[in-house]
């Protein structure tokens, strides 16, 4: 493992603990940029750029100036897409859905700040009996479906929204021998 890569985890161990992370004194332009690219790769940017932020070798940084402009961008869109998903839980709810989220939104509440940790879709696993409901409700909702349907999954998505959902009837593609297996431990998860 690169010094970065240690150097990144570190940050994001630091992070994630509420504590500031030991940094070198001295850390280059270069490792700056890629520890930040590394960051947004892994949709944590808002995490590390707040770990970071105040180190010496980034003051006056224009790659400060550019990071603290994503993070921005990405919490707002992340707290945009929050806001309008638990709105739409609320529907599905009241509509009589058994809706199970999945990843996403539960995953991000591990997190100290969880719209802090971007997540570009909202997985709700239902029962295959309440896909018509389900479908119904997120249509109302103004949500419409979006290429790459497949049988036991059905992506939607908000018009001026950054709002993107992938509904399922089962969490693994079904057909697949490696892990297809693996929804029998989710068959009476409602």
């Amino acid at each position: 493992m690169n010094e970065t890569n240690v150097l990144f985890l570190a940050i994001l161990k630091a992070a994630l603990q509420g504590r500031q992370p030991e940094l070198p004194s001295q850390i280059s332009p270069e490792q700056w940029q890629d520890l930040f690219r590394l960051a947004q790769i892994h949709k944590v940017l808002p995490l590390v750029y707040e770990a970071v932020y105040h180190h010496p070798s980034l003051a006056d940084s224009p790659l400060l100036r550019s990071a603290k402009q994503q993070v921005r961008h990405q919490v707002i869109l992340q707290t945009l897409r929050t806001k309008e998903f638990l709105e739409l839980n609320d529907r599905l709810q009241d509509a009589g859905a058994d809706a199970l989220i999945v990843k996403g939104i539960v995953c991000r509440s591990l997190y100290p700040q969880p719209d802090h940790r971007a997540s570009s879709d909202e997985d709700v696993l239902i029962p295959p009996s309440q896909w018509e409901l389900c479908h119904q409700t997120l249509t109302r909702f103004g949500m419409t479906t979006t290429a790459g349907a497949q049988e036991y999954e059905l992506p939607y998505r908000k018009e001026d929204s950054p709002l993107y959902i992938e509904l399922h009837q089962y969490l693994f593609p079904p057909e697949q021998a490696a892990y297809g297996d693996l929804n029998r431990f989710f068959t009476d998860a409602h």
